[in-house]
């Protein structure tokens, strides 16, 4: 798997249409497909600003440093009506790019769903995916999520400094970026 390569493309490339566009191509590098260019191309204005706007409903009342964990769910979005992904918070050090955090007791917010991965989902669910399904499953939900994350939250005011983490709820997750003092700075390891 890529994973370094997806990262890095997460927290270097300023333009998300040219990183996912990077990202297209390394996927069909690691799994040489013609099925890449069937991929919708996603709306990141779009998600972007639902997710802001889900972010800051959670989040607003948050009155100390926390680490934000937000856990990717590729089995619950029940063709279009369901959720992909959950948010939980714990005071932390934010200071620290470690994720022990993740394992106490999460505060729980409400879970919602980014339309552009079951868009995506949808199209590399198809019988002809079926040899790179799970391949597609990981690097585009990570991938795509990433960037829509850091793309909101680059728009996304908290008044106490945040970590935050992203990745599969029931495996690997990845410190994103920290907030503090209206700036972001992408960490994406």
């Amino acid at each position: 798997m890529p994973i370094n390569e997806l990262l890095r493309l997460i927290r270097d490339q300023p333009s998300p249409e040219i990183a996912w566009q990077r990202m297209l191509e390394l996927f069909t590098a690691h799994k040489s497909s013609n099925l890449w260019s069937a991929l919708p191309r996603p709306d990141f204005a779009v998600d972007k600003t639902k997710m802001r706007d889900w972010l800051q409903g959670n989040l607003a009342r948050l009155a100390e440093p926390s680490g934000i964990y937000l856990g990717l769910d590729t089995l619950n979005m029940n063709a279009g009506a369901g959720t992909n992904i959950e948010i939980g918070w714990l005071p932390c050090d934010t200071l620290r790019n470690d994720t022990d955090w993740l394992y106490g007791d999460l505060q729980r917010g409400s879970s919602t769903l980014i339309s552009g991965l079951y868009t995506l989902q949808a199209t590399y669910s198809r019988p002809e995916w079926r040899s790179i399904f799970p391949f597609a499953d990981y690097v585009v939900f990570l991938g795509y999520s990433g960037l829509v994350l850091r793309e909101a939250l680059s728009d996304f005011s908290a008044s106490q400094p945040l970590l935050v983490a992203w990745g599969f709820h029931d495996g690997d997750m990845f410190i994103l970026a920290r907030t503090g003092a209206g700036s972001i700075k992408l960490i994406c390891q």
